[in-house]
């Protein structure tokens, strides 16, 4: 429980190293254990230097409670992108259950310009993504699992590019919800599709979007326009869930 900041003092970037963590900003200690359920995970601690991608794999499950992207004390340490990819276990999951909504995922504020999650990824708890600046992106390219209520915030961009996984929203009860900034599908069943029974529903609340931007192909996802809106990507496509529109939804 508690920070935990990655500090790459491992001799591999690998999450189940307890080397490579650390639970102080300077990253000078060495962390009593790796993450677990409880944990805030922090990328990065201010040891590592420079600019450049940060690239770690899990090498076996994870639960913790919140990853957060921050920017380096000293901004010109800010990594450029920072990767949290399966390793040699490509089934290799991470799971996210804070133990508060409005946690989960944070680019926060001159943070990180690309945080990719290639792994499995299960919301094991109801969350909130945050991209902060619409300089951001959150690309998730592993496919999701569990069911929850997940909030997109933020002006950033967040992108799920896979479909789900068939245990992804199995009670139909998940919903996602856009506060802000750009939420990017590139699969039609990047959040469950009717044919499965697993489509979550989508409401896009004013100063958020919503879109495809795959292959031609139909997404069932039923969607409410509540003041955001709902675009479209390169390739013809077709919205054959409900869509309602409310207020000034476009």
């Amino acid at each position: 429980t508690g920070d935990l900041y990655w500090n790459a003092n491992g001799t591999v970037d690998n999450w189940n190293d307890v080397n490579n963590w650390s639970p102080d900003l300077n990253g000078v200690a060495v962390a009593a254990s790796t993450p677990g359920q409880g944990s805030n995970v922090i990328f990065k601690a201010d040891n590592i230097t420079g600019t450049d991608a940060v690239v770690t794999t899990l090498e076996q499950n994870f639960k913790v409670n919140r990853l957060n992207f921050i920017p380096a004390t000293n901004p010109a340490n800010t990594p450029t992108s920072v990767s949290i990819d399966p390793g040699a276990d490509l089934l290799a999951r991470l799971e996210i259950a804070p133990q508060n909504s409005v946690d989960g995922i944070n680019i926060g504020a001159d943070g990180p310009a690309n945080v990719s999650i290639s792994t499995l990824l299960k919301l094991g708890a109801n969350q909130t993504w945050t991209v902060a600046d619409s300089s951001s992106t959150l690309t998730v390219s592993g496919a999701l699992q569990g069911e929850a209520a997940l909030v997109k915030a933020g002006a950033g961009k967040v992108i799920v590019s896979s479909a789900a996984a068939p245990s992804f929203n199995p009670g139909a009860t998940g919903t996602v919800t856009i506060n802000g900034g750009a939420f990017e599908i590139q699969n039609v069943g990047s959040l469950g599709t009717t044919a499965i029974g697993n489509a979550a529903a989508v409401q896009v609340n004013s100063g958020g979007s919503f879109y495809y931007n795959g292959a031609a192909g139909t997404v069932t996802n039923a969607i409410t326009l509540n003041g955001g809106s709902l675009g479209v990507g390169g390739a013809n496509q077709t919205y054959s869930g409900a869509i309602g529109v409310n207020g000034t939804g476009s």
